[in-house]
């Protein structure tokens, strides 16, 4: 099982530069490893060249292009769709891995309540510091490998959190309600700048988004109203004192979309087996190993 194939999927828009500075790590690190592992290039609807760029620079890629931009959770979700292995690791276009990253983040799959094993991810030039054991996250990121059956179970990246922000957190939190945990090994590392493309947006645009999306987590996943209400109470509180003019505007979106929210909660209510509490308690205890198959 350690030495299985793995599918990895990169996602890119208008990233090209970046593609150039990362992508020959990703190629490296899966090339010697296993004949049977695939690299897929999700190409977002990109208008700087990376489709030919990619073509002529790295053959041995997989070329998966939308004509449009679908936003980060969809995107990631075709991609994943058309993967092969069992195990999908999933690399935003700014994360530059380790030639060995792959191997310690399929160690763990053997275990029967895994969703997703993460890599320690670094700023680069940052130095690693003393190697610390494995342990729990609430959710995956830009440098993740997921159990493919079990991300699509859950239906991938819910759409409805649109370009970015809180798609990861969501998926992660909904598979810690089904009983199925998320890792971070310290000893697969890479490289992350983090927020490349999201640079490029308007800064009230991002924090519109960041709030909005805070707000359908809260009211989406919770089981405990009261818990949820108070962390909403809490985000809009922090948002006026901020004088941040978006509020309002997140708010009427909500309103707005509050049917769509609502059928994504009692889509997977039935699936919750454990409560935000107990969901809690699991993320701060020790990791089990004696869980795992041998």
């Amino acid at each position: 099982m350690k030495d299985e194939p793995v599918s990895i999927v990169v996602l890119s828009y208008n990233g090209r530069r970046l593609l150039q500075e990362n992508l020959p790590s990703v190629v490296q690190a899966a090339t010697g490893r296993n004949k049977g592992d695939e690299i897929i290039l999700v190409d977002n609807g990109s208008t700087d060249g990376t489709e030919e760029f990619v073509k002529e620079k790295f053959p041995g890629v997989r070329l998966l292009r939308l004509e449009t931009n679908h936003f980060v959770g969809a995107a990631y979700n075709a991609g994943v769709k058309s993967c092969s292995h069992r195990v999908v690791i999933l690399l935003n276009n700014d994360v530059r891995v380790t030639p060995d990253f792959i191997q310690p983040l399929l160690e763990y799959f053997a275990c029967e309540n895994i969703f997703s094993v993460s890599s320690l991810s670094l700023s680069p030039g940052e130095k690693r510091k003393a190697e610390r054991p494995p342990y729990y996250l609430l959710y995956g990121g830009g440098q993740t490998a997921y159990h493919r059956a079990r991300f699509l179970e859950l239906g991938g990246f819910h759409p409805i959190y649109g370009q970015y922000y809180y798609e990861d957190r969501d998926l992660g939190y909904r598979a810690w309600k089904r009983g199925w945990c998320s890792l971070c090994v310290p000893a697969s590392v890479v490289y992350h700048r983090g927020e490349e493309t999201i640079r490029r947006d308007p800064r009230r645009s991002v924090n519109l988004l960041r709030f909005r999306n805070r707000i359908i987590f809260f009211l989406s996943c919770y089981d405990n109203f009261w818990t949820a209400l108070g962390l909403i109470i809490r985000s809009i509180a922090h948002t006026l004192w901020c004088c941040r003019p978006y509020l309002l505007v997140a708010l009427v979106w909500v309103y707005q979309n509050r049917d769509i929210i609502l059928a994504k909660r009692m889509m997977d209510k039935p699936f919750w087996k454990f409560s935000d509490r107990q969901v809690a308690r699991m993320v701060r205890r020790p990791v089990r190993l004696k869980k795992c198959k041998e």
